[in-house]
């Protein structure tokens, strides 16, 4: 078997030409990449989100409680109109209030 030589002159040139070529357009290849993964990540998201939902995943579960009415009551007191509003010391005031 015959051993080529490797025309190494050639093979400079021609990556002298791609590195030319890569100088001049580094910012309409990196404007396609990016639209690129754009495209790819919206067709993605729209085809997930136009899937059909599967019932049998999805359970329903309830929880039957009784609340207690001595609580009930006192957290209806807590702020009723009868109450007087919070006093605060001067310069203070209140972060919930509007």
């Amino acid at each position: 078997m015959k051993k080529l030589p490797i025309n190494t002159l050639g093979l400079s040139q021609r990556l002298a030409a791609v590195k030319h070529l890569l100088a001049r357009h580094h910012v309409i290849i990196a404007a396609v990449l990016v639209l690129g993964f754009l495209i790819f990540a919206v067709n993605n998201i729209r085809q997930a989100l136009n899937q059909p939902f599967d019932q049998s995943v999805q359970t329903r579960s309830t929880i039957n409680t009784t609340f207690d009415k001595a609580t009930i009551q006192k957290i209806y007191q807590l702020k009723s109109r009868q109450n007087p509003s919070l006093t605060l010391p001067d310069g203070k005031r209140n972060p919930f209030a509007p």
